[in-house]
């Protein structure tokens, strides 16, 4: 037995990713769901994880299944 300190590798992930790489993270898994402003409406953009807009729809739910087909995770953005 030692007495070694316990890590779970958030500490060196967390220095090991470079703002790219943070930004590419989740890239081809995730994409966010958001509410913005267009024309004077609300309608709700589909972003990739490193910020680039995928698409628009006009509710949230449409949004997320447009990711969904795409084999995308919606995640909404407060």
């Amino acid at each position: 037995m030692t007495n070694a300190p316990h890590t779970d590798g958030r500490a060196a992930a967390a220095t090991a990713f470079g703002p790219d790489e943070f930004a590419a993270w989740g890239l081809n898994e995730i994409a966010y769901v958001e509410p913005i402003l267009a024309g004077g409406e609300t309608v709700y953009g589909l972003f990739a994880a490193n910020g680039r807009r995928l698409g628009v729809a006009p509710d949230a739910a449409s949004a997320a299944a447009a990711a969904l087909q795409k084999d995308l995770f919606p995640l909404p953005v407060h």
